[in-house]
């Protein structure tokens, strides 16, 4: 069923056989032996970490605007910073420092997750000999031999040749004298992207967009062999934060997190039944050692960020991967204030940080993932069959019980939040809130906008 899908909109029916088995929903919606309850559970507490990240990222962003926090600056906690920066809650270092961690791993371990459930569709788009069809394969191979690999070739030509030739870019450039997108331009691209509905701006259901995306592009993976698969999953990750993709259209649809965010895709799609087996029935001491990094994970991004050691928006930036690596490459307060650093020696370092994320992610992910419950957890277990609810409803539903309750306005006003605020709005109301969107009466009431079922409506 519809309501099976879980992770960050992972489609259940792409399960290859024996996740599909252990995934099924039992006859009525009772809870049976079918189900696979650590999965259920990983996939709630990834839900978990979404909502309560996006809350203290809401409100983070709000504190930094009232106390004047600077790139990569630490919070002050009394009145003797140098910088003049407004003093904030004793509690604020280890939410950020807990905002940090759950965004270097929640969103990587739902594509891992994900890539995980579409091993079938990988597997079915091989060749005959490995399971699949050779007339679908030789089809595949040729549109990307045709139309793809020409496509990138003569687009990276054009770039180069624009980079070179600024005069040829100004007279290939769209529109007459007001289309340059100055101030009181009453024509051309800028001014009608304003005046038209910003239907692609990105919101939380970026996400359904990149899993369809790259389980079409799963279909060509799948003709390849591995290194190769490895070696375009990474040249994609780490080369789309050298471009101005999505920056440049106004973060169209987070364009660069979609395709920064694909290597883990991949690699859940090479996560065989042997390799979830030995996570899922680890050994005490294996669950004592996933918990021990977590917690090492915690202390060190909190004793990093409070000495000025990490860099907050560093971190946040490369988290979400929407913008070019000359976006946020700074380091440090000074290189910020400097400006745009866009040397070939600053681009390095900023590609070399993102492949570090990339193991980061997975290894403290993974350690999240194997320290938590293998067994059925009552509102835990059931609630991660409906995630798709909590991810999709958690954001709107959230973001209007701190408006009305006045939250943003206090955060940002006088001397912001104080302890009990920020654990309640920050920590209890997002979980509250985010589990109560995944319940069985929620998914009765909003299946039809969550999960709609088109049948012979839409399909043959």
């Amino acid at each position: 069923p519809l309501s099976s899908i879980g992770g960050a909109v992972v489609d259940m029916s792409a399960a290859d056989g024996e996740s599909k088995l252990l995934l099924q929903r039992p006859a009525g919606g009772e809870r049976g032996t079918t189900r696979d309850a650590y999965l259920d559970n990983c996939k709630f507490a990834l839900m978990i970490l979404i909502g309560v990240g996006h809350s203290l990222q809401w409100l983070l962003a709000t504190e930094d605007r009232r106390t004047g926090r600077l790139w990569c600056g630490a919070d002050a906690l009394d009145d003797s910073s140098e910088d003049g920066v407004a003093p904030s809650s004793a509690v604020v270092p280890a939410l950020r420092a807990l905002y940090t961690w759950s965004n270097a791993i929640a969103i990587p371990m739902f594509c891992v997750v994900s890539g995980r459930l579409s091993r079938s569709l990988v597997a079915s788009c091989r060749p005959r000999g490995t399971g699949g069809d050779d007339r679908v394969a030789e089809r595949l191979r040729r549109v990307f031999e045709q139309l793809v690999v020409p496509f990138a070739t003569f687009q990276a030509l054009a770039c180069a040749v624009y980079e070179t030739a600024p005069a040829l870019k100004d007279a290939l450039a769209p529109g007459g004298t007001q289309s340059s997108g100055e101030a009181g331009a009453t024509s051309g691209p800028a001014a009608e992207a304003a005046a038209a509905l910003d239907f692609w701006t990105p919101h939380v259901s970026w996400y359904l967009a990149a899993l369809a995306l790259w389980r079409c592009v799963s279909v060509v993976t799948a003709q390849m062999n591995d290194v190769a698969v490895w070696i375009g999953a990474l040249a994609v990750g780490i080369g789309v934060g050298f471009t101005n993709t999505g920056a440049a259209t106004g973060f169209f649809l987070k364009w660069g997190t979609i395709w920064g965010n694909f290597p883990y895709f991949v690699l859940g799609t090479f996560v065989e039944d042997d390799h979830y087996r030995r996570l899922r029935d680890a050994s005490e001491a294996l669950k004592l050692a996933c918990g021990t990094i977590t917690a090492v994970a915690l202390v060190v991004a909190w004793c990093g960020l409070s000495h000025e050691v990490l860099c907050f928006d560093l971190w946040q930036w490369e988290a979400w991967k929407s913008s070019p690596f000359v976006h946020y490459n700074q380091f440090t307060v000074e290189s910020a204030v400097e400006g745009v650093d866009a040397s070939p020696r600053s681009l390095f370092f900023a590609a070399c940080f993102r492949a570090f994320t990339y193991v980061y992610a997975v290894v403290v992910g993974v350690a999240f993932l194997g320290s938590l419950p293998r067994v059925h957890v009552p509102l835990v277990t059931d609630s991660g069959t409906r995630t798709m609810y909590g991810y999709l409803l958690h954001a709107p539903a959230l973001l209007a019980l701190l408006t009305l309750n006045g939250v943003f306005q206090s955060a940002g006003t006088g001397g912001g939040l104080g302890v009990l605020g920020w654990l309640t709005w920050g920590i209890l109301a997002p979980v509250a809130v985010t589990e109560a969107c995944m319940t069985a009466p929620v998914a009765r009431v909003f299946w039809w906008l969550c999960e709609p079922k088109l049948g012979k409506w839409v399909w043959r």
